[in-house]
C-alpha cells in the first residue's frame, strides 16, 4: 500500500482473503497479475462452487491464476526484476479447463517474458517447472504471531506450536489473572473477533451482576460457539457467514442431521441487474427438518451487507421461511431473500 508506483508484474504467493483482494486491487489499478496458490481452489475455506465463481471473476479481470502450485524458489536477480519459480500440474496449464487464464508477458507490458522449464515431451499430469519475471512479489500465506521474544514461559503462559497464546473460553491464559485477546490467541484474525473478544472480557471482569444481551447474566458471555462472519473485500464482495455445504454434509454424516442447499445467481436478482453488477452467486445451507439456516454466501454486490441480514436472522433463530415471505423494500437486494429459498435441494 505504500507503493510510489503501480507494478509491473506482480506475483501474489497465496490465494486466501488478502491475496485476492491484493491480487484484484493490482490488477484494477493496471499492474499484470499472477497468482500462486497451493490449494486446488481459490479461497480453501469455501466450498468448491464459490471458490469456481471467484476464480471466473479473476479470470475475466486478466488474473493469471496458478492452482496447485508449489513455490519452489524465489530470487532477487537485479532492481524490479525477480524469479519466482513454481512447479505447476500440466492439467492446470490448460486454457479450456477454465482454471488458468495465461497471459503473454509482451501483451501484458511486463517487457519481460515468463520461462517454461520443461521440455518438448510433456504429458499430462507432469509438473510443469515454471519461472514467473516479477517486478514485485507479495507473500499472503498467512500470519504467525511475534511472540517468540517476550518469553512467555517464565510468567506461566503457554503458546501452541506456531507461537499463539493459549485461553480458555473465557480468554484466560495458562497463567493466573492474565488473559489474551486479539489475533496474538489465535482463531480468526478478524478485527471484528477482536471487538467481541472485549465484549467477553467486559462482561466477565466488570459487568458480573448485570443482564446480558441473551437474556442471560454477562458472565455467561464466551468466546465459545461465536456466530463469527467475514467478508472478503473483492469486487464483488464475498460475505460468509456460518457452514459452508461441504462442512455441513461432513457433520450431517455423524449426526444424521438431514440438509439441503439453495443456489442463486446474481443475475437473478433486480437489483444488481439495475446496477449493472450481477457477477456471483449466493448459497445458503438449511436444516431440511427444522427450516433453520446453518450457513450463507454471498458473492456479489455488497455481498457482506446481504450475509449480515442473514446473520441476525441465523442469531435470532429465524427459519428461512420467514425471509422467503418477509417484505423487503423494493427494489432493494434484500429482495433476493425472498427468492433464494425456491432453489432449495
Amino acid at each position: 500500500m505504500e507503493l510510489a508506483e503501480v507494478p509491473h508484474h506482480l506475483v501474489v504467493l497465496g490465494g486466501g482473503a488478502v491475496g485476492c483482494e491484493f491480487a484484484q486491487m493490482m490488477r484494477r489499478f493496471g499492474a499484470r497479475v499472477s497468482l500462486v496458490q497451493r490449494a486446488p481452489q481459490l479461497l480453501p475455506n469455501e466450498d468448491a462452487d464459490v471458490a469456481a465463481e471467484m476464480l471466473k471473476i479473476f479470470v475475466d479481470d486478466g488474473i493469471e491464476v496458478y492452482l496447485g502450485a508449489q513455490t519452489r524458489h524465489v530470487s532477487h536477480i537485479a532492481p524490479d526484476q525477480i524469479v519466482v519459480e513454481v512447479e505447476i500440474q500440466q492439467q492446470q496449464n490448460n486454457k479450456d479447463d477454465g482454471q488458468v487464464k495465461k497471459v503473454d508477458a509482451d501483451t501484458a507490458g511486463s517487457g519481460a517474458r515468463d520461462e517454461d522449464k520443461t521440455g518438448g515431451d510433456e504429458q499430462k499430469g507432469v509438473p510443469i517447472i515454471k519461472s514467473l519475471l516479477a517486478s514485485h512479489v507479495l507473500v499472503a500465506t498467512g500470519r504467525l504471531p511475534n511472540t517468540a521474544s517476550l518469553n512467555l514461559g517464565a510468567a506461566g503462559i503457554e503458546v501452541d506450536a506456531r507461537g499463539f497464546i493459549k485461553v480458555d473460553e473465557y480468554l484466560r491464559t495458562t497463567a493466573a489473572d492474565v488473559y489474551a485477546l486479539g489475533d496474538i490467541k489465535g482463531g480468526p484474525a478478524q478485527t471484528h473477533v477482536s471487538y467481541d473478544d472485549y465484549r467477553v472480557l467486559r462482561d466477565n471482569l466488570i459487568n458480573k451482576s448485570t443482564v446480558a444481551d441473551d437474556g442471560g447474566t454477562a458472565t455467561s458471555r464466551t468466546a465459545a460457539n461465536r456466530l463469527i462472519p467475514y467478508t472478503i473485500f473483492t469486487d464483488p464482495q464475498l460475505g460468509r457467514v456460518g457452514l459452508t455445504e461441504k462442512a455441513a454434509r461432513a457433520r450431517a454424516q455423524s449426526n444424521g442431521q438431514k440438509i439441503k442447499v439453495a443456489k442463486m445467481p446474481m443475475a437473478y436478482v433486480a437489483r444488481a441487474l439495475e446496477m449493472d453488477e450481477s457477477l456471483g452467486l449466493m448459497k445458503a445451507v438449511v436444516d431440511a427438518e427444522s427450516r433453520h439456516i446453518l450457513g450463507f454466501a454471498c458473492l456479489g454486490v455488497e455481498g457482506g451487507e446481504t450475509m449480515s441480514m442473514v446473520q441476525l436472522a441465523m442469531m435470532g433463530g429465524l427459519t428461512y421461511g420467514k425471509l422467503e415471505n418477509a417484505i423487503f423494500a423494493h427494489p432493494c437486494l434484500s429482495e433476493s431473500l425472498n427468492n433464494l429459498w425456491g432453489f432449495l435441494e
